[in-house]
C-alpha cells in the first residue's frame, strides 16, 4: 500500500514537472522579435487600421502575462513610422504609448504628433502633455538628462552675471571705487588687503562648481549698491535662478554617480526623433 502511494506521488510529480518545463520552453510569438518585426512592416503596407488590428494581439499579451512595458516594441513603432502618412503616425505613437505606459519618449512622440496633425484636438494634447511631464519626472534615466539641463541653466547665470558686473564697473567706475574705499575706511592698505583676500578666496571658490554662488551673491550685493532699480531687478533675477538651479541639482544628489551620463542620456533622448543622432 505504501509502495503504491510513494508511486503515485511520484507519478504525479513527474507529470506536473513535464508539465512545467514544458510551458517554460514554449515562446509566444510576442517574445520573437522578428514576428513583430514583421507585422508591423506588413501592416505598414496596408494602412493604419491594420496596424491597430495586428498590434493589439501584442497589446493583449503583455496585459494578460502583466508586463506594464515593451520600450522596444515602442521605439520601434516610433522610428518605423516617422516618414509614413499623418493618421498612421497618430495611430502608431498612441501604440507605443500603449506599449510603454512609462516611457516619456512615447508621451512626447504623441504630443508632437498631435501638435502637428491634430492641432485641435486640445483634449488629446492635454491629456498626452501631462503624461509627458508625469513619465519625465518619474523616469529614472531621464534624472542626468534633467540635470544636465539645470547645469547648463546655472552655468549660464553665471556667465551673464559675471558679464553684467563687468557691463555696470565700466558704467559706474567712479562710484563703486568711491564705495569699496569707504567700505575699507578709506585706506589704501586695507583696500589692497581686502582685494587680495577677497581676490584668492574667489580662486578658492571657483574651483568647486556651486561654490560660484558665493561669489555671485557677493558680487550682487556690492554692485547693487551703485545700480539703478531695473539693473538690481536683473541681477536679482538671475540670482535667484542660478541659486534655485543649483539647490535642486544638491537637494536631488547631482553628485551621485549615474549609470547614464548626461550626454548619452541626451543622444538617447533625441535619438527618437532624428536617426542620424545615432
Amino acid at each position: 500500500m505504501k509502495r503504491l502511494f510513494l508511486s503515485l506521488l511520484v507519478g504525479i510529480f513527474i507529470v506536473l514537472t513535464t508539465n512545467n518545463i514544458s510551458a517554460s520552453g514554449k515562446t509566444d510569438d510576442f517574445f520573437i522579435k522578428e514576428s513583430f518585426v514583421k507585422n508591423v512592416q506588413e501592416a505598414l503596407l496596408e494602412d493604419h487600421k491594420a496596424l491597430t488590428a495586428r498590434m493589439s494581439h501584442f497589446i493583449k499579451v503583455i496585459r494578460d502575462k502583466n508586463i506594464p512595458n515593451c520600450f522596444e516594441c515602442s521605439l520601434y513603432l516610433i522610428r518605423e513610422t516617422l516618414n509614413s502618412d499623418g493618421e498612421t503616425q497618430l495611430v502608431a505613437a498612441d501604440l507605443a504609448v500603449k506599449f510603454s505606459p512609462d516611457l516619456p519618449e512615447g508621451h512626447l512622440h504623441l504630443l508632437m504628433r498631435l501638435l502637428k496633425f491634430s492641432p485641435l484636438s486640445g483634449g488629446r494634447i492635454l491629456k498626452s502633455t501631462q503624461g509627458t511631464l508625469k513619465t519625465f519626472f518619474h523616469f529614472p534615466p531621464r534624472d542626468a538628462f534633467f540635470y544636465s539641463i539645470l547645469s547648463r541653466i546655472s552655468k549660464g547665470c553665471i556667465i551673464f552675471l559675471l558679464i553684467f558686473f563687468l557691463l555696470v564697473f565700466f558704467k559706474y567706475p567712479s562710484a563703486l571705487i568711491h564705495r569699496y574705499m569707504h567700505l575699507v575706511g578709506f585706506s589704501r592698505f586695507y583696500a589692497f588687503a581686502l582685494l587680495l583676500a577677497v581676490g584668492a578666496a574667489s580662486v578658492v571658490f571657483v574651483t568647486n562648481e556651486f561654490s560660484w554662488i558665493i561669489v555671485l551673491m557677493t558680487g550682487t550685493m556690492f554692485f547693487s549698491g551703485v545700480a539703478v532699480i531695473r539693473e538690481k531687478i536683473v541681477m536679482h533675477t538671475v540670482l535667484i535662478v542660478c541659486l534655485f538651479a543649483e539647490a535642486v541639482m544638491i537637494l536631488t544628489g547631482v553628485n551621485e554617480s549615474f549609470s547614464v551620463d548626461k550626454e548619452t542620456a541626451l543622444r538617447n533622448f533625441k535619438a527618437v526623433y532624428s536617426p542620424a543622432s545615432i
